[in-house]
């Protein structure tokens, strides 16, 4: 692995291939409120409801973390919104629950 991880299962994350091409081996992110150098979310250590919150069906930051991920895979993407969209239609999505 880039940053010397072990492929083990523990130092796996699984993510679509659109948001691993966009991550890589990065592990910070600029936050696009502060101009600031931010760390990407990390899956297994942070807390998710303390860094996003929906807004209908676009996914927003509330921390520099946040913000910095959600910038740096651009999670509010058309596509992305669009499956929120029917997730949601489906009685699917997380905003909706």
């Amino acid at each position: 692995m880039k940053l010397g991880g072990a492929t083990t299962l523990e130092n796996l994350c699984l993510a679509c291939v659109s948001c691993s091409l966009r991550k890589g081996a990065k592990t910070h992110a600029v936050d696009p409120e502060s101009q600031t150098n931010a760390p990407i979310f990390h899956t297994r250590l942070d807390k998710w409801a303390s860094n996003f919150f929906w807004e209908e069906y676009d996914l927003r930051g509330q921390t520099p973390t946040g913000r910095a991920t959600v910038a740096i895979l651009k999670l509010n993407r058309t596509l992305m919104v669009e499956i929120s969209r029917e997730e949601a239609w489906r009685g699917r999505h997380p905003h909706e629950a």
